[in-house]
């Protein structure tokens, strides 16, 4: 088989986070009711509570590939590498050889390929050749005649893509002496039946709204409709010259077009009423797309009249928002 792509979505719903967003292009690729899954989930978010920055994290079951032995979502195997030997966990084979040729056959069997590269190697990346950055990767397909490798990720412009790498290049990349661990692990997933859970949905709407982690609880953390401030305080503490990070927009955009999707897919299945008020946090979720476009517009400009406009519109999204979804939900 000289060409060979496993099933991908391309355009996963959260994606201002890597591992969140590889794992939703696995598992939303061809299972029809994942999308169940998601409206149970990534519903509460939370920030640190003294960090300078905005990073935003969702409350989440674990969909994070450094905890695979605790994700009921995969089947998986490792391939752990040192510098000095490889070896096998966990996995089919017993016999070791060449790693890209390993890879192939490991895809070609159906597992997408997770793991750290250096994008020092990386042409698309903004690291090219100029420093050394330990990253996330996807990879899910290849090319034999080409000698690339699929990969899913952002390249050098901000742009979420595929990209195809030399087997050279991916190589490298994964043997780099700058990566911070040397892992490969391949995933499978095991093709789950994702029921709506609305009792959960509805405690975790309840927790946003109260700001509490609930379950996810951990010390240190803002959770839930306090953690929008941070974003706020973050935004009016920028400097003059300072560019809006722009996952941390996009992370606000994600949670509105998914509470949006969640919305829709309870009225649909008859779990809430409420048209009215769901076309209303439509335009709260079409005011975060503005606020996504004008960061984006800001970071060209610099302008402060620009600047206004989005803390003007994270604050109406912010204060209309709970009056919305109190009422919908009834918490």
């Amino acid at each position: 088989m000289n060409c060979y792509k496993l099933p991908i979505d391309a355009d996963p719903l959260v994606r201002c986070y890597l591992q969140p967003g590889y794992s939703i292009a696995v598992l939303n690729a061809e299972n029809k009711t994942f999308i169940n899954q998601i409206c149970n989930e990534f519903i509460n978010v939370s920030v640190e509570e003294n960090s300078q920055r905005f990073y935003l994290e969702f409350c989440t079951s674990t969909y994070f590939f450094d905890d695979l032995k605790n994700c009921k979502h995969y089947s998986y195997c490792t391939l752990n590498m040192t510098f000095e030997n490889i070896h096998m966990t966990n996995t089919f084979y017993q016999k070791t050889y060449d790693t890209v040729g390993y890879i192939i056959d490991m895809i070609t069997s159906g597992y997408y390929v997770i793991g750290y590269w250096d994008e020092f190697y990386v042409p698309e990346k903004n690291a090219f050749q100029k420093y050394h950055f330990s990253h996330h990767y996807l990879a899910y397909g290849y090319d034999l005649g080409k000698k690339i490798m699929h990969i899913m990720g952002y390249d050098k412009m901000g742009i979420y893509k595929n990209l195809d790498v030399p087997f050279d290049d991916f190589e490298r990349s994964i043997f780099s002496k700058g990566l911070k661990e040397m892992q490969v692990q391949f995933v499978k997933s095991n093709n789950l039946k994702y029921e709506i859970d609305f009792l959960w949905i509805k405690l975790e709407i309840n927790n946003y709204l109260n700001s509490v982690g609930g379950q996810f609880e951990l010390p240190n953390r803002v959770y839930g409709v306090k953690a929008w401030k941070k974003l706020f305080s973050y935004l009016n503490n920028l400097s003059s010259d300072e560019n809006i990070d722009l996952r941390f927009v996009r992370g606000f955009m994600e949670h509105k077009n998914l509470m949006q999707l969640r919305m829709e897919r309870l009225y649909k299945n008859e779990y809430i009423s409420c048209e009215k008020l769901i076309t209303y946090y439509n335009e709260l979720n079409e005011l975060s797309k503005t606020v996504f476009l004008l960061s984006m517009k800001y970071n060209i400009t610099k302008k402060a009249s620009i600047l206004f406009k989005i803390n003007k519109y994270i604050n109406q999204i912010i204060d209309k928002e709970p009056l919305i979804l109190k009422e919908i939900f009834n918490v």
